[in-house]
């Protein structure tokens, strides 16, 4: 965690630098500070003449600002003290069996409460990590929920939903000024209202890909959303999802794989992870897949055949 985040919280560095339950990691070079109307602004950090310090120039006024040095720092985090430190500092807020956890990571630390529902939270380290985030999401995957969850992170820009759940950093949601807690409730509320439609699925079949091009979100609504990685994955999923949009769900196998080297999506999907199955499927009697998606046609209505109306009768 960064050392802005640790200050939020209280914490006093020196000492638990002291007593090995946090150690120093990386310089941080950019801080980002709001301006008026709920704008941020990115600013430059820079040594200052004290070895102790660290400063910037304010966007607004123009004038340096001097902050501690070990804030402009990341600080690797012992993390057994972390889960109980963001236990306390959701206070009353948090309910439910803080025992339950789910292997190593991610840890069940409770339930709050979020409009009337019980939304799980758990906690999860590094989620801006393709491999820990992989291991995360595929053990919540196992563990389906009605309501999708919250993931609280230390990663900064981590992936934004593990299975069904939003991923939310823990320093985006920190109390600032006078607070009952340290975590701001409200502020953890409104993050997962935004996202939790998305989480689900989201309300339409879409392929979010990333700037840089390596990376992809699939969501299908009342699905996880599915993150894949390499261009040969993103260019299948975006034929499927283009061909879902033209009304013709289905494509040619041989179309779908061409420019991948691979045969089909099982030789192109091969981690024993990978929850591609879900997604796709085989279009029977034919060469060819589509997306996993619920169509109307298969939507059960409560006619009753006078068949079924009869042996109702005879029963009762």
């Amino acid at each position: 965690m960064d050392g802005f985040a640790l200050a939020q919280l209280g914490i006093d560095i020196d000492r638990f630098e002291d007593e090995g339950i946090i150690t120093e990691g990386d310089r941080i070079t950019q801080k980002v500070v709001d301006l008026a109307d709920g704008e941020r602004s990115t600013v430059q950090l820079e040594r200052c003449t004290d070895g102790g310090q660290m400063r910037y120039c304010d966007p607004l006024t123009g004038n340096d600002v001097v902050l501690p040095a070990k804030h402009a720092r990341r600080w690797k985090v012992d993390l057994n003290w972390l889960r109980e430190e963001i236990i306390t500092a959701l206070g009353s807020a948090l309910v439910g069996v803080r025992g339950r956890h789910l292997g190593e990571e991610p840890v069940f630390l409770g339930e709050i409460d979020i409009d009337g529902h019980s939304v799980a939270l758990y906690f999860a380290a590094k989620m801006s990590n393709q491999r820990q985030y992989a291991k995360v999401d595929s053990a919540l995957r196992l563990r389906p929920s009605a309501m999708p969850g919250i993931v609280l992170t230390t990663a900064s820009v981590p992936f934004p939903f593990a299975g069904t759940n939003v991923v939310i950093p823990i320093e985006n949601v920190l109390a600032t000024g006078q607070s009952a807690t340290a975590i701001d409730i409200a502020q953890l509320k409104a993050a997962y209202r935004q996202n939790q439609l998305a989480a689900r699925g989201g309300a339409a079949v879409e392929l979010k890909v990333s700037p840089d091009g390596n990376s992809a979100v699939l969501h299908i609504p009342e699905k996880a959303p599915w993150q894949v990685t390499s261009k040969g994955k993103i260019a299948v999923l975006q034929r499927l999802v283009n061909a879902y949009a033209s009304g013709t769900p289905h494509i040619s196998t041989k179309i779908l794989m061409d420019g991948t080297n691979c045969a089909s999506p099982s030789t192109l999907f091969t981690q024993k992870s990978s929850p591609w199955r879900n997604y796709l499927t085989a279009v029977k009697g034919a060469r060819a897949w589509q997306l996993k998606v619920q169509s109307l046609d298969e939507v059960v209505h409560d006619d009753e055949s006078e068949i079924e109306v009869v042996e109702e009768a005879l029963t009762n």
